[in-house]
């Protein structure tokens, strides 16, 4: 049987709430698919549909991995839009895709996703080869609703956002798909040391 997986950082209870009630500010604003607060996370690697035999491999190499790596902080840095970088709004060339928390640069996360990364090619599951941005999706964007805005309220969504906390285990996630949207179950909870 084939599962929809991936690996990530579970953000606290706390900051999910946070999350959620600039979520509930944009709304007003913003018809967009959102993301239920309660389904936020940051994705290390979306791994795709693995089979159950592929799944106890991934298993014991993010146990491997978490054993031997200490705990650390994050810090949120501003809600943006993604996935490109500095949108021409005045023009709309481009339409975003997305709205996310951008996650502040931290050495500690990039080296647990290059961790992930490489030792998943001896099993061989290859990621994405491209530039690692942490991030939680608050919402997904319908282009036609978006080019209906105007410009003010378009420079409205983006601000600076400060949040702090720690990150002490990843999961392994299936995600379902249903017709309201994805599901999330947590495979497996991987303790950092």
């Amino acid at each position: 049987m084939l599962h929809r997986v991936f690996i990530a950082i579970e953000l606290p209870k706390n900051i999910k709430e946070e999350l959620g009630s600039y979520q509930n500010e944009f709304k007003q604003i913003l018809p967009a698919k959102w993301v239920e607060p309660e389904n936020l996370h940051i994705t290390l690697a979306f791994l795709g549909n693995q089979t159950d035999e592929k799944i106890l491999k991934i298993k014991e190499i993010l146990r491997n991995i978490t054993s031997n790596f200490s705990h650390f902080n994050l810090e949120t840095k501003k809600i943006v839009f993604g996935p490109e970088k500095n949108y021409n709004f005045e023009k709309l060339n481009k339409i975003p895709n997305l709205i996310w928390v951008e996650i502040q640069k931290n050495e500690l996360i990039k080296e647990l996703y290059q961790k992930i990364y490489d030792n998943l090619k001896t099993i061989n599951i290859f990621l994405e080869n491209r530039e690692f941005i942490p991030h939680s999706t608050l919402c997904r964007l319908r282009t036609w609703e978006f080019k209906r805005l105007d410009l003010d309220e378009i420079l409205s969504l983006e601000r600076d956002i400060f949040l702090s906390f720690k990150v002490d285990k990843i999961v392994l996630m299936e995600s379902i798909l249903k017709r309201k949207g994805p599901e999330y179950k947590v495979l497996e909870t991987f303790n950092l040391k």
